[in-house]
């Protein structure tokens, strides 16, 4: 079968890289050994070579350039606490308090300028927004935001917004605009 020769290929290749990998690697550590006997390298170093079936690598202990020893390092085995940060992925406590600014969509229309907020985790009674001739401010609970409108031929008195699945959607309408070609004059006759 082809896939079975493909298989079988693909692991002597990776058999093969393996064994070049490693017989590079053992002379590049006999180099260094060399150099710690010659002086060229302050410090000490030991090695231990684990050569066992299906077990295969190196166990290095010692220091270079101080007399401080070297931890051996054990990838299964857990860090010290001592030797980590309390929680070195967290977030800063005081960045958590500071209300962020949320993702914004603002899409001017034919008939209405639509703004799109994100705030998710909001409850609908947290969001308020204000909105003025030339500007949107909305507050929630976690979030702040001030948007400058893109254009003031608005009718913020007909406003509307609604809040669904953690976006909040404010739609403003524009004012109607009366052109003279556009009006229809009628004659008495």
């Amino acid at each position: 079968m082809i896939f079975e020769n493909d298989f079988d290929e693909f692991f002597e290749e990776i058999e093969t890289f393996n064994a070049k990998y490693m017989k590079r690697f053992q002379q590049q550590l006999e180099e260094v050994l060399k150099k710690l006997q010659n002086g060229e390298i302050k410090g000490t170093f030991e090695t231990e070579e684990i050569n066992k079936p299906g077990v295969k690598g190196f166990i290095f202990r010692g220091h270079f350039g101080n007399e401080e020893a070297l931890e051996p390092i054990e990838p299964l085995k857990p860090f010290r606490r001592s030797s980590l940060p309390e929680r070195p992925l967290a977030i800063p406590k005081k960045a958590l308090e500071e209300p962020r600014e949320p993702l914004t969509d603002i899409f001017d229309e034919e008939d209405a300028l639509k703004i799109y907020v994100e705030l998710p985790g909001e409850e609908k009674e947290d969001i308020k927004p204000d909105i003025k001739e030339d500007k949107v401010e909305i507050r929630a609970r976690n979030f702040y935001k001030q948007l400058k409108l893109p254009t003031s031929n608005i009718d913020v008195d007909k406003a509307s917004s609604d809040y669904k699945n953690g976006v909040l959607n404010i739609t403003i309408p524009k004012k109607l605009k009366i052109r003279g070609e556009d009006t229809k004059k009628t004659r008495l006759v």
